[in-house]
This record gives C-alpha cells, structure tokens and sequence, in this order.
C-alpha cells in the first residue's frame, strides 16, 4: 500500500496521460473512472468507505471529471413506502414513468432539486430529520433519514482525489480531505447537490441505475471548506 505523498507523487506522474484503459462497456458512464483505478492499480470496486486504501487504513475515493459535467457522488436509495399511493419503488415508476422518444421504452429518469419544482413537479424538501422527494399535487413520494444519508456521505467523500481530463488527457488532480456533513446538508438545501432518479424498463423487468447524488464539479471543493 502507499501512502498520501506517493499516491500525490503518482496522480501527478500521470498528467498528460490517457485515461483510455479500461473495458468499454455498453452505456458506459464509468469508463474514465476505471481507466484512472487500473493507471493507479486499484481493482475495480463498489466500496462505501472510498476505492483506495492507504497505507494508514485511510480510503480514499477517487473521480473523474471534464470539468462540464455533474459529478456523481454516491448511490443511495430513499424509503419508497412513505406515500400510500407508492407504496413499493415499482408504482411509483407506473405512476410517473413516459415512454422515450429515443426507443419506445418507459422510462423515469430526473433530476430532483431542493432549489425548484422539475418539468414533473418533484422537488426536494429538507424536513426535520429527513430529506424528502416531494410532488407538487401527490405530496411526499420518497425520502431519507438525513443522518443515514450524511453518514454515507461522510464515510465515502472523507478523503477525495478528483481528476480533471480534457477528452482522455489527464490535465490536473486534487486532494481534498475533512468532509464537512453541514456543508453537504446545506449544499443539497440550496439545490447545489441534486438527486437523480434512473429508471428504465427492460426486458426482464425495472432497471434502477441507482438514486444518486450529483454535484458541479466547481462547487465539489465546498464539501471540504468550515461552515461560515
């Protein structure tokens, strides 16, 4: 295992690099994701807790980003049983799902802010202990218990390394460690942390991509900065 200086020493060995590597996949949004795990030897993982140990038994979770797009932070999925309408994950997806005008398939993927109301009338909602996917007519859909979620949230981002490419080309890395749980609750309260839904029918039944977290890659420094 190496340590915070030889994992800095590496990240900055690796600008000007590709980060072309790794299995294309189909719908492939992780491919410069796991092209940086196997340029720093790390085995393609799912861990809550960040994808590389040091040698302190500190993990580190590492992204990627064009500097363009949202930056996916982690997956966590709501309790669907709070609304007697939707009772289970798959009504609410009957309910609200449209058919895509790219293949015909019934679909729900959205983005859910706590700063607006969507072109479907969802917005999030921070209400005493939970954080919750709130509709305009049918009321609450969905919601976390706010301390789970800023636990997952804490344990995943404590330590974070981001790398920044243009197209395939690594142009530059950060370190950024203290992850601050206030911070993240006001960030998703002021709608600078969205949620996504992505929902989709297949085949052999509903697909879920997972619910996830989502932040501008110019703001994901903010997590890391004291409450003022």
């Amino acid at each position: 295992m190496i340590n915070k200086k030889e994992l800095e020493e590496k990240l900055e060995a690796l600008k000007g690099s590709k980060l072309n590597t790794a299995e294309q996949r189909l719908s492939d949004d992780g491919y410069y994701g796991r092209s940086l795990e196997e340029s720093l030897g790390v085995e393609e993982n799912n861990h809550k807790n960040g994808d590389l140990e040091l040698g302190n038994g500190t993990r580190v979770e590492l992204k990627t980003t064009n500097g363009k797009s949202k930056i996916t932070l982690f997956s966590h999925e709501p309790i669907w049983s709070c609304n007697p309408k939707f009772k289970k994950m798959r009504q609410f997806f009957d309910h609200y799902s449209y058919e895509s005008t790219k293949d015909g398939k019934q679909r729900l993927n959205m983005t859910v802010s706590a700063s607006y109301r969507n072109n479907r009338d969802f917005k999030l909602i921070v209400d005493g202990d939970y954080l919750i996917i709130n509709h305009e007519t049918d009321g609450n859909c969905a919601k976390w218990k706010l301390e789970s979620l800023l636990r997952q949230a804490d344990e995943k981002l404590d330590n974070l390394v981001v790398v920044k490419r243009s197209d395939e080309t690594i142009i530059d890395s950060t370190f950024s460690n203290g992850f601050s749980k206030d911070v993240f609750k006001k960030m998703i309260s002021n709608g600078q942390i969205i949620s996504e839904i992505r929902l989709s029918m297949k085949p052999k039944g509903l697909k879920n991509r997972g619910t996830c977290f989502r932040v501008n890659p110019k703001r994901i420094t903010e997590m890391y900065k004291e409450e003022k």
